[in-house]
């Protein structure tokens, strides 16, 4: 470890032969590792060859933000050693979990600081271990983790915007005593067979079907029954997935509950036979590049609207390039995952007509028609180079393109998409369909943050217009400024 000078430079020496990470910290400034684009994601690693020096090996540092407010009791008496929480989204297999970024303890008078932190939304939570196994007259009292501005679950919670340097105040908030309950129920089966397989996931939820957080699973008894302990009040979605036969077709059922502070103990979910949808992947005439590898390549069926539904299947496409997908009922739309650069999807053909961008209404037990998943080589590439006015390179801002059309601003939606500049400024954003979009560069984005439309119309305000065509590539250099970004010459 060593300290830098008054101008920020440092030197390390005798390092041996290694690969390095370099991370940098200093009083109210976010700590940072070289090359790391947002605090959510990795850093850069440094290779070092022996009797090698390497220079500009640079990191800028944001101003760290604050969040201050109090803990109180129910009765509104301050909580001392409350462990305080700044908590934010990040998407983990295709789901929503809710990772610290910060932490503090309150004080006896209940206050709390949280401090050092990056610009971005938060939600902040609380918990006093001291007070667990306390008990009234109904039984075992809990101390559960409370999220402002007062409920038990992320579902329910409020975010809050903190802006690079900047601190904010007055976030005050009960810290609830509750009962934690037992959740008991029965997977309904049509036939009322014996189940071969089953499992049901029980996740906090929001009222637009967002997941929130971790999930928890349970295994199905053959007869149906399952059970989850030690569950907080709030709203959850159950999602299950069963077999009467192996091998034999999935049987898909989800619902959503809302638990209060006394127990659960018929919970029933019905089970019916999901949509069925088949084809295969072609390639488009005129192509250049080599063929993606098939068995590389995923289908799946999301939710149109980005909620998560009643949960997210996807298959393998097979190396004959057909693929055979049973998912849950809903409206979905068609996408193809891991497809390699600079290969996209250009056409979804079902029933004569690209549908690549138009929902389906997959009901339970339906068979489809043969689905065509159409890709193409002709991506567009929009590019550019991130500067202050000042003509400095600006790394540390998330570059967005979002569509013009607020048709599309949906988590998940193939005409939103997020990246970094490298270390010399410059972007590029690849496979955007053909339209007008917002580019913006903001800071504390992260692509889990791309479900609220509070973020999205932050982006659009921020945004200029650029025209993205099939094909070809469109150049756009932003300049910061303090009004936002223009566009650079």
């Amino acid at each position: 470890m060593v300290s830098t000078g008054e101008t920020g430079e440092f030197a390390i020496g005798d390092l041996p032969a290694a690969t390095y990470a370099l991370h940098v910290s200093a009083v109210d400034y976010v700590g940072r590792q070289y090359g790391q684009r947002h605090p959510l994601e990795d850093g850069v690693p440094i290779p070092l060859r022996t009797g090698e020096t390497r220079g500009q090996v640079d990191v800028a540092l944001l101003p760290a933000g604050v969040i201050s407010g109090h803990v109180t009791s129910q009765d509104g008496q301050p909580v001392a050693f409350a462990e305080v929480e700044a908590l934010r989204p990040r998407l983990e297999s295709n789901v929503r979990v809710l990772l610290p970024v910060g932490r503090a303890e309150s004080n006896e008078r209940g206050e709390f600081r949280l401090v050092g932190l990056p610009p971005g939304h938060y939600y902040v939570a609380a918990i006093d271990p001291a007070d667990e196994g306390t008990a009234d007259a109904t039984g075992q009292i809990h101390w559960t983790q409370t999220f402002y501005p007062g409920t038990s679950t992320a579902a329910g919670a409020e975010r809050v915007r903190l802006t690079s340097g900047a601190t904010l105040t007055d976030i005050d908030f009960p810290v609830l005593g509750t009962s934690r309950v037992t959740v008991r129920g029965q997977l309904i089966n049509p036939d009322n067979s014996e189940l071969a397989t089953g499992s049901v996931i029980m996740g906090p939820e929001s009222d637009e079907g967002l997941a929130l957080g971790a999930a928890q699973a349970a295994i199905v008894r053959p007869d149906g029954t399952f059970e989850f302990a030690n569950v907080s009040p709030g709203g959850y979605r159950l999602r299950a997935s069963a077999r009467t036969m192996l091998p034999g077709p999935t049987l898909f059922g989800s619902f959503q509950l809302d638990v209060q502070d006394a127990a659960i103990s018929n919970a029933l979910l019905s089970l019916s036979r999901g949509a069925n949808l088949f084809g295969q992947v072609e390639v488009a005439d005129g192509t250049t590049h080599p063929v993606p590898v098939m068995t590389d390549l995923w289908v799946s069926a999301p939710m149109a609207d980005g909620s998560t539904g009643s949960g997210l299947t996807r298959s393998q496409v097979l190396g004959d390039s057909t693929f055979s997908l049973a998912t849950p009922g809903g409206v979905r739309v068609i996408r193809l995952e891991q497809l390699p650069d600079p290969w996209s999807l250009q056409e979804v053909v079902y029933q004569g007509r690209n549908v690549i961008d138009v929902p389906f209404d997959l009901r339970s037990e339906e068979e489809r028609e043969r689905i065509r998943l159409i890709l193409t080589d002709l991506a567009s590439r929009l590019v550019g180079v991130v500067q202050d006015e000042d003509g400095n390179v600006i790394t540390d801002r998330a570059i967005v393109a979002l569509s013009l059309n607020p048709a599309f601003w949906q988590a998940g939606n193939r005409h939103i998409q997020l990246t970094y500049p490298d270390l010399s400024g410059r972007y590029e954003i690849n496979g955007l369909p053909a339209g007008v979009y917002l580019v913006a560069a903001v800071a504390g984005i992260h692509a889990s943050d791309l479900y609220e439309l509070e973020v999205f119309q932050e982006i659009a305000a921020a945004g200029t217009e650029a025209l993205i065509e099939a094909g070809e590539t469109t150049t756009l250099d932003l300049i910061l400024t303090v009004g936002g970004n223009r566009l650079g010459n």
